[in-house]
């Protein structure tokens, strides 16, 4: 059952379906900004949305889904984003979301991987994003009651 979900997670938008999903679980996907225009960001007219934006302790996070074996050029685009965002947002920090570990011999991964890593974007698969979610649930809770 659970490798069979695993193969069925092949887009952007089955990785940020599956986030969602864990951000419910945790109860903190009410606590999060979803579809976030960068356009603020970055220049008028960016079509480009972050999947998700919280607050911590002072710090603005931003979660986006990255399909290692579909889009790789959607890395470019984050990186590029996190760039703009954090010479507006002093305290920010980027997770890149996907839908299995990057593959140490496969080239596209690496080079997806490279990209994130240079731009200080956490890469965090799906398989462990639930343990990341409850890990900052409890900080999320707080600060919005």
């Amino acid at each position: 059952e659970a490798r069979r979900g695993v193969v069925e997670i092949r887009t952007r938008s089955d990785v940020r379906a599956r986030a969602a999903d864990y951000f419910r679980t945790e109860k903190i996907l009410r606590l999060m900004q979803r579809g976030v225009r960068v356009e603020e960001f970055t220049a008028p007219g960016d079509p480009m949305r972050i999947d998700f934006s919280y607050r911590r302790n002072g710090t603005r996070g931003f979660v986006h889904s990255v399909a290692l074996g579909r889009d790789p050029g959607q890395a470019k685009l984050l990186a590029y984003t996190a760039r703009a965002i954090r010479e507006r947002v002093s305290h920010s920090e980027f997770l890149a979301v996907t839908e299995r570990e990057p593959a140490r011999g496969n080239v596209r991964d690496q080079f997806v991987s490279g990209i994130l890593a240079e731009s200080d974007i956490r890469v965090v698969p799906l398989g462990e994003l639930r343990k990341w979610a409850h890990e900052v649930a409890p900080v999320l809770r707080a600060e919005s009651a």
